[in-house]
């Protein structure tokens, strides 16, 4: 079989194999950003029956709410993680699904704010799906194809983003609006709507049941179709049968035979950066012959240490590249959590505090655009990049356009610019950087990883970016409110909206000299 067309079967297989991930990233976004869209009508319901209701306590209650999943990751994502280096990565993400399935129904039943609050703890303490997706993606591909996997599940996400808030704002409190229209709470022969009924006292629990039900063909896809790539777990008749050093990294590595399609492809094309002959014995094993430039198949046996080969390498945690793809990520992480917490408090500000007093709906356009920018840019643009440039290069690049970006934002409140074409411009350009940025960042991590430990280290940044996202709400807050005060004790309210963004533009520039004294081989 030529080169081209055997090239060709590894693109297809890849994409038709992984498949069950790129769909339930999906899930992850939609079940992610469905409970922002619901959850302050949430709190407000739960809080209807108060004779008075302050905004503070809404707007806190409901940054708790949003909190939880991310908390609950943070304490769970780096055992569950480490789990998934023992039991495989399949049985992980079918659990985070089902999980997903469940706790996403319970919570749209919720009669009060802590039952909402316990299901959201719960489905985030159970749900190492990112973890595990990544890891199965370093060691089931080549690292030269891991950035345009990758880069899929960006595009899945931004595409969960999308969908989420759609059904949100549709679904939600469909009793509601028939009473806003009609001024009765349903209609005759409307048993939907009836007094009394499921919709009429769980006025959030529609959108919840198609969230669960999407969640449900991911449990399917994953548990039936989802090939597991530990190789410790591979599916009965993938064996290790000899050990032999590699002559160029000289590490140990394991030889198997009766390896699953996915682990085939990757060893056919991954270890040379080209595709050439095997020699097979006559038992079915495939060995290296060096005389006849023969490619070896064989792979790196994740439960296998480099102590037990006899070599000494230091663990991953004591690894250089390691250590900074994973500060790198954060810092990313820390960087963009801030700007989208930050972007919806300064546009709906009052003009006299610094703000654009743009209204929900006026700054749905530029927040939903985003999200078709991020598919569109990830499908032409970051492919198109990380080709040429290499990841890191990529990386860097996004965080340069990262700088101005964070700054265009406050400059649209300047009165001779016009602020709607200046804010959609800054959407635009944040969705392209992050996508580069973030994207190339997730991938850095994978190459830095030891196949060994792909689950732990891919973990760990999992509880990273958790524990950013469960504190970018009450930081983003406090950057907003602190810098309010330090202009108001100057006498002047109006400037103030530029420090916080400027925080963030400095997160970005300090984060460039990591990823200038990284050292990852991309081959």
């Amino acid at each position: 079989m030529g080169m081209g067309r055997l090239w060709e079967r590894v693109k297809q297989h890849m994409l038709w194999t992984l498949f069950p991930i790129w769909y339930t990233h999906f899930t992850q976004g939609l079940q992610t950003t469905l409970p922002y869209v619901i959850g302050v009508y949430m709190v407000r319901d739960f809080l209807s029956k108060k004779e008075e209701v302050s905004e503070k306590e809404v707007g806190f209650l409901t940054g708790v709410l949003g909190a939880t999943f991310c908390f609950a990751q943070t304490l769970t994502s780096f055992m569950l993680g480490k789990l998934s280096d023992r039991v495989g990565r399949k049985p992980i993400i079918v659990l985070g699904n089902v999980s997903c399935a469940v706790f996403v129904l319970l919570f749209g039943l919720s009669g009060n704010f802590v039952h909402a609050c316990v299901t959201r703890l719960c489905m985030g303490a159970t749900n190492g799906i990112i973890g595990a997706e990544k890891a199965v993606i370093g060691e089931g591909l080549p690292r030269k194809d891991q950035s345009e996997a990758i880069g899929y599940i960006s595009m899945t996400w931004g595409l969960g983003t999308l969908v989420g808030p759609m059904i949100g704002g549709v679904l939600a409190h469909p009793c509601g609006f028939v009473t806003e229209q009609n001024n009765v709470v349903g209609e005759e022969g409307d048993m939907a709507c009836e007094d009394g009924s499921l919709l009429a006292r769980k006025p959030f629990f529609l959108p919840c049941l198609v969230a669960s039900l999407l969640s449900v063909v991911a449990v399917f896809l994953t548990a039936v179709f989802l090939e597991e790539t530990l190789p410790s777990k591979q599916k009965a008749g993938y064996e290790q049968v000899a050990v032999q050093e590699d002559p160029e990294t000289g590490h140990d590595v394991a030889m198997y035979k009766k390896n699953s399609d996915l682990f085939r492809y990757q060893n056919e094309v991954e270890l040379s950066g080209t595709i050439k002959s095997h020699h097979h014995t006559d038992d079915g094993t495939a060995t290296r012959d060096e005389d006849n430039n023969h490619e070896k198949n064989y792979s790196v046996d994740p439960g296998e240490s480099a102590a037990d080969n006899g070599t000494s390498h230091p663990p991953w945690y004591k690894q250089r590249a390691v250590q900074l793809s994973l500060t790198g990520y954060a810092l990313i992480a820390f960087c963009y959590i801030i700007l989208d917490e930050l972007v919806p408090i300064f546009a709906s500000a009052p003009l006299s505090e610094g703000g654009l007093a743009f209204s929900p709906s006026k700054l749905s356009g530029p927040l939903s655009f985003g999200g078709i920018v991020l598919i569109v840019w990830m499908l032409v643009g970051y492919k198109w990049m990380s080709k040429h440039y290499g990841t890191i290069r990529t990386c860097i690049y996004g965080l340069y356009v990262t700088l101005p970006t964070a700054l265009m934002f406050p400059l649209s409140s300047v009165g001779f610019l016009n602020a709607e074409v200046m804010l959609w411009t800054a959407v635009t350009f944040k969705y392209i950087a992050g996508t580069n940025a973030f994207t190339a960042c997730i991938v850095l991590v994978n190459l830095a990883a030891p196949k060994e430990s792909l689950g732990e280290v891919n973990g760990l940044g999992q509880t990273l970016a958790s524990g950013v996202r469960a504190l970018g709400p009450f930081l983003g807050g406090v950057m907003w409110a602190s810098s309010i005060r330090l202009f108001a004790t100057m006498g002047n309210a109006w400037g103030h909206q530029f420090v916080p963004f400027a925080l963030s533009a400095l997160v970005a520039f300090c984060t460039l000299f990591i990823y200038y004294n990284i050292d990852i081989s991309e081959e």
